[in-house]
């Protein structure tokens, strides 16, 4: 259940960067390798996910995890 709410989040997230005008943000790890797991894919632990954005576009889309409850670590 945790899983499927990590990754629902994560997916949010990811849509909110796509209705920015930038090039396609990449999903690195987590949620793409899941799926190799097939029907058990709700069963592997994730921590985290890693996006990968062009370092031209960090400032037009740094704030959009904190306007849907992100806060950064510093």
């Amino acid at each position: 259940m945790k899983q499927a709410r990590r990754t629902e989040a994560f997916l949010s997230l990811y849509r909110e960067l796509l209705k920015v005008d930038t090039y396609y943000p990449i999903m690195m790890k987590g949620l793409i390798c899941r799926q190799l797991y097939g029907e058990y894919c709700d069963h592997r632990p994730s921590g985290d996910e890693d996006i990968l954005i062009r370092k031209a576009e960090y400032k037009q889309v740094q704030q959009i995890p904190q306007e849907i409850g992100y806060r950064p670590k510093y």
